[in-house]
């Protein structure tokens, strides 16, 4: 009976397994009409999670149980595709041809346009490219949970941000990238850095954004890190028009008391006004100096920041586009996009100065609370003469806005214990203008032409800076207006404007024709590009006079509220005479620079052995002329402009080799030489005078030359899947550093070419669905795991002579040691709702904020970990509510400076925390 009872349950056993056994579906999809194949199309057995994804030849295989079913393929652009097939032992191969789904009407074509926004679209893409590309989509982007560019682009390879710097690529910094707009270059509004800050591009005008950390003859050879391309979003495929509205909150900030001045009626919308602008009589004054007798104060704002409650954050947006059809195959697309936010955010901490000695200068504590504001409209129009002639315009505008107020409490070397009061307000804007076209010139599509051109204007207002100093004791309850130095106590305008005109023209030749239309095996590609910018800075400075004079009033005996000085800084005493203003009289208030670019290239694309091996060499000229005219501190108001001049022409070959191991590995090879530009910030010999120190340009520095190698494997399992290895080498000579040396019980921040740098390290990066380890499990395939890993192998600078420098030889500025970016998403469908939740963690290993100088030491950033947790929910096909919180973790932000005393300890000069924050966002689609 036993032996029975085993034999039947054998065989039970032996029937379940047969009847769940998989079998293997394969096969190719393409088009019915070219021959060529389909990438990225569905194959689903219809009614089962059983199914998978073309890759870039076609080809597609998953596994399922025997039986009978409807095999489904759909793909944008194509009609659906359905069969019957009968799945039995030994698996069943399936070719299918879909048929494109053009609607012909009246003489007029409308045909769907390719997907360049999802993750999968872009793998391919970058599957196909023989350079080594790594690119961004809107849907990646808001699976992170990311609100702009810059945001984006930090969680890539080997990419971190620091705060108040921009990016760092492979541990170099802004001076040694690029940033452009949809392939042009577009000025920075903000003066201190040399690309445009891309937090100021919101997600909701990106369509896709491209990283190139190898060099492209195309573009600019002005980088070592990276070159970025922003993308923005162009005409739909179908009409559309949809609302957003968001809302934010912030643990620090958030219903708590926030200090703001109040100058302008639309400064919540991001927009200054009038009440700020320096007045005719000043700008028009050589040296001004006030006369207050009889009269009232000359300015109407004054130097309060009542105190009020942070309310919740704020955004809301619109954009909506439209096909139209033409007459015979012409159309005419047109999008736009309309976005507002805004945010409240308190900033506490601590900063110190730390001389050689390891004796602390300044030992302060601080409060900033910021209201900050982005706003952005963007209109894209496409003009589709026929299928070999296109034209596309877009103009992008973004305002941004920071009113700021700062406080600092401490202790001052030199001077005892101060209050340092600040009111700060700055309004970025761009306007960027962009006009492109594309040309097939030959019947079988083997001349191309493409040329682009646009004009930026980028301007960066800080008008009516107003900063109190009040000397009080260590207990710090008795403030009197401090008199000792005749800046702290003042008002400020700075105005910045940079034009940049920029052009391009590039002929292609196709060679030797593939099998589909306009396809080739060689491509010989030649262009010109020319790039010319101009920036205006010119600032004014008004200090308060006669400070002791107000103090020594009776009515101020027992001090003063430093929360309130219109008590004393007010039209009485100015009319009485207490108090007056006066101009500073600094010649090096102005300066103009012009960077002028010239360029041509030459590249050739060859197939050296068919699906195979393939290269891309070529060879790119730059002419750059750089003049700053500029005056120095002790040169006379009426003196003329100095005039510094540099040339330099720089030859920058270039070559890239692709191997294909098999249909979806393959080994990527570059090596090229490009240059550094120094930003207009680093050579114009001008001082900016802020409580956390000073900064100032070098009109000396010279370009610098770069070499660079690399190496990466890649290997895509399938489609929207990634494993990549790779090795990298960075040789730089005249790398330009910042370095810091006290300066008047201060701390003065510069600019210096260095010998030589050397960044060298290994990247790692994956993306795939975790059923993919686990036999293509369909429940596991609905979690999907990413990371990239950084490590710097060699990370090293070396100066010419030591100098001022503390060390001769030091890590290079920025560069982390390793950086980790990771995230973990999960998707379900339930009916028509669509669930994403993400999990996305990083950190970075500590790194060089700024070089010592004159026996100080370096000053390093501690590392933190950072957690952000992201749920969207696609309710329909019209309604998304999404929910995200970011910095779970709240680490503290920590730069230490190193002693250079045997035994000494480092000591922290710069501490502070951001926050938990959470945002709650909707959007429907009409």
């Amino acid at each position: 009976m036993m032996k029975q009872n085993l034999l039947l349950t054998l065989f039970c056993c032996l029937f379940s397994v047969a009847a769940f056994a998989k079998e293997v579906v394969k096969g190719t999809v393409k088009d019915a009409q070219t021959g060529e194949e389909v990438i990225g199309a569905n194959v689903l057995l219809e009614g089962t999670t059983y199914g998978a994804s073309t890759d870039v030849f076609g080809n597609f295989e998953f596994s399922a149980p025997k039986g009978t079913y409807n095999i489904v393929v759909s793909y944008i652009g194509y009609k659906d595709y359905k069969k019957s097939i009968e799945l039995g032992s030994g698996g069943l191969v399936v070719n299918i041809q879909l048929e494109s789904d053009l609607v012909q009407l009246e003489g007029v074509v409308v045909q769907s346009k390719a997907d360049r926004a999802s993750e999968e679209a872009l793998l391919l893409e970058r599957q196909k490219s023989t350079t080594m590309v790594e690119a961004i989509g809107v849907e990646e982007l808001a699976t992170k949970g990311v609100s702009n560019v810059e945001e984006g682009v930090a969680k890539m390879v080997g990419i971190s941000k620091e705060s108040n710097r921009g990016l760092y690529v492979r541990g170099l910094g802004d001076r040694y990238n690029n940033a452009l707009l949809n392939g042009l270059p577009v000025p920075s509004p903000n003066p201190n850095t040399k690309i445009i800050p891309l937090n100021l591009f919101s997600a909701d005008i990106v369509k896709n954004i491209s990283i190139s950390k190898v060099f492209d003859p195309h573009y600019t050879g002005d980088f070592a890190g990276a070159s970025i391309n922003v993308v923005t979003k162009d005409y739909p495929a179908d009409p559309f028009l949809n609302v957003s509205v968001s809302s934010g909150y912030n643990s620090i900030s958030t219903g708590k008391d926030f200090r703001s001045s109040k100058d302008g009626a639309y400064e919540k919308l991001g927009f200054s006004g009038d009440g700020r602008q320096l007045p005719d009589e000043i700008r028009n004054a050589k040296i001004w100096t006030s006369d207050g007798e009889g009269k009232p104060e000359p300015f109407s704002t004054n130097f309060d920041a009542p105190i009020g409650s942070a309310p919740i954050d704020f955004g809301v947006g619109i954009a909506g586009g439209k096909l139209f059809d033409l007459a015979g195959s012409s159309s005419l697309g047109v999008l736009f996009s309309v976005n507002y936010d805004n945010e409240y955010r308190t900033e506490e901490g601590v900063f110190k100065s730390v001389n050689a000695q390891d004796d602390v200068q300044e030992d302060y504590t601080y409060l900033k609370n910021k209201y900050n504001t982005n706003t952005s409209a963007l209109l894209n129009l496409y003009y589709r003469i026929n299928s070999n002639h296109k034209i596309s315009y877009n103009s992008l505008f973004v305002n941004s806005s920071e009113n700021e107020y700062g406080q600092w409490d401490g202790e001052d070397f030199d001077r005892g214990f101060l209050r340092v009061q600040r009111i700060r307000y700055i309004q970025n804007q761009l306007w960027t203008n962009q006009l492109l076209g594309s040309h097939v010139l030959s019947v079988d599509e083997s001349w191309t032409l493409d040329w682009a051109g646009s004009y930026s204007i980028a301007t960066s207002d800080e008008p009516d800076r107003r900063q109190l100093t009040f000397q009080t004791n260590e207990n710090f309850d008795n403030y009197l207006l401090n008199s000792l130095n005749a800046s702290d106590n003042q008002r400020y305008w700075g105005e910045l404007s940079e034009d940049e005109w920029a052009t391009k023209v590039e002929v292609k030749k196709g060679f030797s024709p593939k099998e589909n239309m306009g396809e080739f095996n060689h491509y010989i590609t030649f262009g010109l590009n020319s790039q010319s910018k101009a920036r205006d800075f010119e600032w004014r400075q008004v200090n308060i006079q006669d400070v002791e004079k107000l103090m020594s009033d009776p009515r101020y005996e027992n001090g003063v509220n430093p929360d309130k000085p219109s008590d004393y800084i007010n039209d009485e005493n100015y009319s009485d005479g207490l108090y007056f203003y006066k101009d500073q009289p600094d010649p090096s208030r102005i300066f103009k620079a012009n960077v002028d670019v010239a360029s041509t290239y030459l590249i050739g694309d060859f197939t050296l052995v068919p699906d195979r091996l393939s290269m891309q060499a070529g060879v790119r000229a730059e002419q750059t002329n750089r003049v700053v005219k500029f005056k120095k501190l002790r040169d006379l108001i009426d003196a003329p402009l100095r005039e510094s001049t540099y040339e330099d022409l720089a030859v920058l070959p270039s070559v890239n080799f692709k191997y294909n191991l098999n249909e979806k590995s393959s080994l990527k090879l570059a090596a090229s030489k490009t240059l550094t530009r120094p930003s207009l910030l680093e050579v114009v010999p001008f001082i900016y005078v802020g409580p956390e120190g000073q900064s100032t340009g070098n009109d000396t520095l010279a370009n610098s030359q770069n070499y660079n190698f690399d190496l990466k494997y890649e290997l895509f399992p399938e489609v929207g899947s990634i494993v990549a290895i790779g090795g990298f080498v960075r040789y730089i000579n005249d790398a330009v550093e910042m370095i810091v040396t006290p300066e008047s019980g201060t701390t003065l921040y510069s600019f210096a070419n260095t010998d030589n740098a050397t960044v060298a390290g290994l990247e790692l990066e994956f993306n795939r669905e975790l059923g993919k380890f686990f036999g293509d499990n369909p429940t596991l395939n609905k979690f999907s795991l990413g990371a990239n890993f950084t490590y710097l192998l060699v990370n090293e600078i070396q100066l010419k002579e030591k100098g001022v420098m503390t060390n001769d030889k030091r890590a290079l500025q920025g560069a982390s040691p390793y950086l980790v970016n990771a995230n973990m998403s999960f998707n379900e469908d339930i009916g028509k709702l669509n669930t994403t939740f993400a999990i996305v963690y990083n950190t970075f290993g500590r790194r060089l904020f700024a070089a010592g100088a004159q026996n100080n030491g370096d000053i390093f950033e501690k590392p933190v970990h950072t957690l952000d947790l992201v749920w969207r929910n696609s309710i329909n096909d019209r309604l998304s509510v999404n929910l995200s919180v970011k910095n779970l973790l709240d680490p503290t932000y920590e730069r230490e400076q190193e002693s250079v005393l045997e035994g000494g300890q480092n000591t922290v000069v710069y501490s502070y925390k951001k926050g938990i924050s959470a945002g709650l966002s909707m959007s429907y689609k009409f």
